[in-house]
């Protein structure tokens, strides 16, 4: 499923129908399920992991086939072998079959010569290189190993961080190095200044890293972040409601920006209290009957987001 891009206009829609029709079981296989896009997949299936294989695994297919085709190895050579493929049977085989072509034996010199390969690896796997690394090199190294931008990932690890950091002075530290990941992301965002980039970078993985001094381990599962869950479930809504506010920015030449914050909010409070009056101020902007629907229904939207604590003075 991960072939499906958002030019695919509603193919994930249309796979969920599948899978909610079908009397037989759906299989789906993905190397990213984790992707935002794939949020209401994830909560649909059933999620089962393959891991990779072992070297014993993979030696032992590679003996097989050097057997069947009367090609002989040496034992270091296919370990060899093994630990370049990384778990990856396909990439061992396509490896074994480029070092024995027009050879019948196979020396570790004959081997040495191939690459590593350049792979994706889980977030959840870079994830454990920022909450236990033991050097700053390696826990910089995390974002290097998915496929993510620097806001993802960010989101990834600020969700987290209170779950694997269970002492209030490494956890005040490692909040500390995020809000400065976070300030210098606002400034690369703002002014297009990316030399700050990597001290962003820095500050969410080796400054998270080294936060851990007094935190007992213990094992806690990665979550999902949840302000990205949230904007994800209230994406269509949005979208209705800066189309609404282009349109009546362009009547009143004011900013988007400005119509949400200041004339919004009049419009929702008259279509509330007085819906002839409303109406009669939508058709002059120009309104649909679809938009006058939601401007009504512009209330009902929580105003709150997750991770946001609102404290409340009662008399």
């Amino acid at each position: 499923v991960d072939g499906i891009s958002d030019e695919d206009a509603g193919g994930l829609t249309a796979l969920l129908d599948i899978i909610r029709k079908s009397r037989n079981p759906v299989i789906l296989v993905a190397n990213d399920i984790w992707q935002p896009r794939f949020s209401i997949l994830r909560e649909t299936c059933e999620l089962i992991e393959f891991k990779r294989l072992t070297s014993r695994d993979v030696i032992k297919h590679l003996k097989r086939i050097c057997s069947m085709e009367g090609l002989e190895a040496d034992d270091a050579a296919l370990k060899l072998i093994s630990e370049k493929a990384e778990g990856d049977m396909r990439s061992a085989v396509n490896d074994l079959q480029t070092v024995s072509y027009g050879r019948k034996r196979i020396t570790v010199e004959d081997v040495n010569w191939l690459a590593t390969r350049n792979r994706i690896a889980p977030i959840f796997d870079a994830l454990k290189l920022v909450f236990y690394g033991k050097t700053v090199n390696g826990a910089k190294s995390a974002f290097e190993m998915v496929d993510m931008d620097p806001e993802m990932f960010f989101e990834w690890v600020y969700e987290n961080v209170p779950a694997q950091l269970n002492d209030p002075e490494d956890l005040a530290e490692a909040l500390e190095n995020l809000a400065l990941a976070d300030l210098f992301l606002t400034r690369v965002k703002k002014e297009q200044n990316w030399k700050l980039l990597s001290y962003a970078l820095e500050c969410m993985t080796a400054g998270v890293a080294m936060s851990r001094k007094y935190s007992k381990p213990k094992w806690a599962p990665f979550k999902f972040p949840s302000r990205i869950r949230f904007l994800s479930s209230f994406k269509a809504r949005r979208e209705l409601l800066n189309g609404l506010a282009a349109k009546i920015a362009s009547k009143t030449h004011a900013s988007k920006a400005k119509v949400v914050r200041e004339h919004l909010p009049y419009l929702k409070a008259i279509a509330f209290l007085n819906p002839n009056l409303c109406e009669k101020i939508c058709k002059n902007l120009g309104l649909t009957e679809e938009e006058l629907s939601t401007l009504g229904s512009l209330r009902e939207e929580p105003s709150e987001k997750p991770g946001k604590t609102r404290y409340v003075r009662r008399r």
